[in-house]
């Protein structure tokens, strides 16, 4: 994921990434990683959208 981030916001950008595990759903197939960036801008962030699906992880809807 934050290879993705780096192909679409090129070297010029510094973001600030977060990382957790959200373990509230008794079942584990239900548990998540939950995955953060601070700071993007609306067109970033639909781009890296879009290079998270062609990867093969889409987000939750």
């Amino acid at each position: 994921m934050v290879a993705a981030l780096r192909d679409v916001a090129g070297g010029d950008e510094c973001h600030v990434v977060g990382f957790e595990f959200d373990i509230g759903h008794a079942n584990p197939w239900f548990h998540a990683l939950v995955f953060s960036v601070a700071g993007l801008s609306e067109r970033l962030h639909r781009r890296f959208l879009d290079r998270l699906a062609a990867i093969g992880l889409p987000p939750d809807a």
